[in-house]
């Protein structure tokens, strides 16, 4: 094995162990946990997106370092390309429910079953000496065409199913987002940060494989490719690294499907709502809790979300996470005027006005002020 082949069995060998390790703690994580929960199916799904995970990055290996074996499993190694992608999809999918009731289209799941169904027959109607031959690049005859489709079709599978599905994950995080602040208050859990971080990952590893097809028809190691390849193989392990810290970690909020009780509920006074809602907030101070949802308090006011939300709404207009927010902003405001307080630490006194850290503090300290600037220039 010449430097270069070394050089990139270890490129691709470092993010398919990561990718193990991670899918491992994953299913750890799975027995750990009720089979009932939300928590389990979740990390169910990622432990096995990971083992997709290292199976995409076995087949690479053997594209590079045994063509025979590549060739056998090519239609497998296809399969797992694209369910690597649906499975970290249904995994977005999972965790950014909006409580209303949705499927998962199976179309996620047919497609790369009869893409792959395409390609076992495709197989067997080709020589198997051909493909080889093709794929060591031992022939270019132009009969061969569809045979050089199906022998390299992983690369456009890889391509097409990473834009594909980051693109799907953008969007369902976007439309999370705008309908999470009417149910959670945890402002450090419902933003998703690490999610769109994530996909950003995704998106900026897609040159991996053209980065060591140059560095292998480059003639030699330059520096720019060798360090553009550690760079694009480094990638994929802080992506594993990443959700699965937070997968496990639970960094996420789950909208939780209103039930029939809450949909039948009505309040008992609505004229008298506003005045009952604001003595329960001065009273109980819900908003102490960072973990605070809205159906916490639909339950203690004996009435449901829809309602409570449309009152926060229309009576303060704000939604809920920013009205809870702006209570735990004046709350704070109240501990600094104590002088009880002089002596405290601030990112004690953050969190004990029900922040869940002091980066969510300085998150909504950041967006209040910027809109009273705004609407000074109103």
């Amino acid at each position: 094995m010449n430097n270069i082949l070394f050089f990139e069995f270890l490129c691709l060998v470092f993010p398919m162990v990561s990718a193990l390790l991670c899918s491992l703690l994953c299913f750890r994580y799975a027995l750990s946990r009720r089979r009932g929960e939300a928590s389990f199916r979740h990390a169910l799904t990622m432990a096995f997106t990971l083992v997709a995970a290292t199976g995409c990055w076995l087949g690479t290996i053997l594209v590079h370092t045994n063509g025979h074996l590549y060739v056998r499993i090519n239609s497998l190694f296809l399969l797992v390309l694209m369910l690597d992608q649906v499975l970290l999809y249904r995994f977005v999918f999972a965790i950014t429910g909006t409580g209303k009731p949705e499927r998962f289209n199976r179309l996620h799941f047919v497609v790369p079953a009869a893409i792959t169904l395409l390609a076992v027959v495709a197989s067997l109607l080709i020589p198997f000496d051909v493909q080889q031959a093709i794929l060591e690049g031992r022939t270019a005859d132009a009969g061969f065409r569809f045979t050089t489709l199906l022998v390299f079709a992983g690369y456009p599978i890889f391509f097409f199913y990473n834009l594909l599905y980051a693109g799907l994950g953008f969007r369902r995080v976007a439309k999370f987002r705008r309908v999470v602040t009417d149910y959670s208050a945890d402002t450090g859990h419902a933003s998703l940060g690490w999610l769109y971080l994530f996909m950003a990952l995704v998106l900026s590893s897609i040159p991996l494989p053209v980065s060591i097809v140059l560095l292998e028809t480059s003639g030699g190691m330059s520096l720019l490719w060798v360090g553009l390849t550690l760079l694009c193989s480094l990638l994929p392990v802080v992506q594993y690294t990443l959700i699965t810290y937070n997968m496990i970690a639970g960094n996420y909020v789950v909208i939780e499907p209103e039930k029939q009780a809450e949909t039948e509920a009505r309040p008992r006074v609505a004229a008298l709502e506003r005045r009952r809602f604001e003595h329960y907030i001065r009273t109980r101070k819900p908003f102490l809790n960072p973990k605070l949802r809205i159906t916490d308090m639909a339950q203690e006011l004996n009435t449901n979300r829809t309602y409570l939300s449309s009152l926060i709404n229309s009576e303060y207009g704000m939604n809920f996470s920013r009205y809870i927010n702006c209570q735990r902003l004046a709350e704070l405001d109240k501990m600094r005027l104590n002088p009880k307080n002089a002596n405290a630490l601030g990112i004690d006194m953050v969190l004990e006005a029900g922040f869940g850290s002091y980066r969510s503090y300085l998150r909504v300290k950041a967006d209040e002020d910027a809109r009273k600037v705004v609407r000074e220039f109103d």
